[in-house]
């Protein structure tokens, strides 16, 4: 079995509905006075005053792109682009490189970044074997890389969750290997996996002990953070 198939079936499991976008969520793709939301071929968060800092997000598996808006403008206001990737069936696994196009599409952007959010941290991290040079940094939400990084020059966040019920720390942890051994790993206490973003309840995740306010907070502070120490 290829590691790719590994991957679609650990992650996914293909034939359940699509987990769709919350009110939170829907809200946030309103965007703000500092913040605009272009929706087309991505769903970009653009800070009115100019930027030279994006990131790029692979959302997780069978999840609705717009759940991640509300991430995506905490970040936005803080002066990170981010560019949120739709996949086909909402799999990055069919569309791993996606991410070249968001490249091409916004020359201006100097320092670029890469994320995702499980399966879609794993197929991130799949694309980044061969792109790696192209970026600043990889953060990897409740994830793991699907390609051995372990010898890149990439600075790396990896942020878990105590409460995950999908991905959980003790499967994090047996595949840390993967990335480099500077990797920053944070674990946010009483955070689930659902809470990366703003779908609903997920099967089989286990019930978070903060809000999903107080874990986006938590996420979008580690992040940009780590944005601008690099």
């Amino acid at each position: 079995m290829t590691t790719l198939l590994v991957l679609l079936v650990f992650f996914t499991g293909i034939v359940q509905a699509d987990m769709l976008a919350g009110k939170r969520a829907l809200n946030a793709m309103r965007g703000t006075v500092d913040v605009r939301v272009n929706e087309g071929q991505f769903i970009v968060f653009n800070p009115v005053q100019e930027t030279k800092t994006g990131l790029i997000f692979y959302p997780g598996a069978k999840v609705d792109p717009p759940a991640y808006a509300p991430l995506a403008l905490k970040l936005a206001k803080k002066g990170v682009m981010t560019v949120i990737v739709p996949m086909p069936m909402n799999l990055a696994i069919l569309a791993m490189n996606r991410a070249d196009e968001v490249l091409m599409a916004y020359p201006g952007i100097e320092k670029w970044f890469m994320a995702g959010h499980s399966h879609g941290g794993a197929i991130a991290g799949n694309y980044l074997y061969n792109n790696a040079d192209r970026f600043r940094g990889f953060i990897l939400l409740t994830s793991f890389s699907g390609r051995d990084l372990s010898d890149k020059e990439l600075p790396v966040l990896s942020i878990a969750a105590s409460e995950d019920g999908i991905v959980t720390l003790e499967e994090i942890r047996s595949k840390a290997h993967l990335l480099p051994e500077t990797a920053k790993q944070v674990i946010i206490e009483g955070g689930n996996h659902a809470q990366f973003g703003d779908y609903g309840w997920q099967e089989g995740d286990m019930e978070a002990e903060i809000t999903t306010e107080e874990q986006l907070d938590i996420t979008a502070g580690e992040m940009v953070q780590f944005i601008a120490s690099h």
